[in-house]
């Protein structure tokens, strides 16, 4: 039998047919995705022919399969797209200069300086003239005698009025002051008393009724407010009275409601501070060590 491959001198192998088309497959599907992903860019023009040559191979006694490698697509580098140049500004109009208008001001004329004419002084006048000038602008030398006493007699009728006025108010007040009567408390009498011992509290109560009691009474009717409007309220006053009979000093323990009656009160303390009171010894009193007594006396007004 006579071998096909030996038979014809110009037979191509079956496998470099079938490497040929796979190929120029290869190649038609690079220039589709280069299109494809540059539709602006038009194909470059092929410059280069790839020759194939086709030749006759002698079967080895184990025929091999040569893999052929494909050939390398050399793409050419793409032409730079030119910019686009930018267009020119248009030209900007230069702003007009602002006219600054002055307003039309009216010229007005200074005005006119008068000048002031002289002041006449008048004379002095004489002390006949002004003796005859008041003598003329004496209300008595303008109303008639009849009009005169009908004047002077509602005067006197208007000071009667108002003495009589005056009188039943102070009438009235006399007999609110006659009213309330002043009143002196002396201190409450108890079987024990601060610096005095229980044999001497007999010659204590004869102090306290013949000499502090009448003389705190005594300046308290002549010192205390008259004419109140309403009864007030008491005031307490505290005296410190040594065994000479000086007062070393006084307090209010409470006040009145009535600022006059406290206004007498403290007067009643500075008058019984300046005069003093009888020494102990005139009653035959002593104290223990010879101390103070403190005396609270309340100034009240009674209806």
């Amino acid at each position: 039998m006579r071998d096909s491959s030996t038979s014809h001198p110009f037979a191509v192998h079956p496998l470099f047919f079938v490497l040929s088309v796979a190929l120029h497959l290869v190649v038609a599907g690079g220039l589709l995705l280069y299109s494809h992903h540059h539709p602006n860019v038009p194909p470059p023009p092929i410059t280069e022919i790839i020759e194939v040559t086709m030749f006759e191979l002698q079967a080895p006694a184990e025929p091999t399969v040569p893999v052929a490698e494909p050939s390398p697509v050399i793409q050419p580098e793409p032409e730079p797209i030119p910019e686009p140049e930018p267009p020119e500004p248009e030209p900007v109009p230069e702003p007009e200069p602002l006219k600054i208008v002055k307003p039309e001001t009216p010229v007005v004329p200074p005005p006119k300086v008068e000048k002031p004419e002289p002041v006449e002084v008048p004379k002095p006048k004489t002390r006949e003239e002004l003796i005859r000038e008041r003598f003329n602008n004496s209300p008595l030398s303008k109303d008639d005698p009849a009009k005169r006493q009908e004047e002077q007699r509602k005067a006197e009728q208007q000071r009667r009025e108002q003495a009589e006025a005056l009188r039943r108010m102070q009438k009235t007040l006399d007999q609110a002051a006659t009213s309330f009567k002043p009143s002196v408390l002396p201190p409450a009498s108890t079987s024990k008393v601060v610096g005095v011992s229980a044999a001497q509290m007999s010659q204590y109560q004869r102090y306290m009724n013949k000499c502090v009691t009448p003389k705190v009474n005594q300046l308290w009717q002549q010192l205390g407010p008259s004419g109140l409007d309403s009864l007030p309220t008491a005031a307490t006053v505290r005296f410190v009275v040594e065994s000479s009979g000086r007062i070393l000093s006084y307090m209010f323990v409470s006040r009145s409601n009535s600022a006059a009656v406290n206004d007498a009160a403290d007067a009643l303390g500075k008058a019984l501070m300046k005069q003093g009171l009888p020494p102990f010894r005139q009653v035959g009193l002593t104290t223990e060590g010879n101390a103070p007594l403190s005396l609270d006396f309340t100034l009240e007004y009674k209806r």
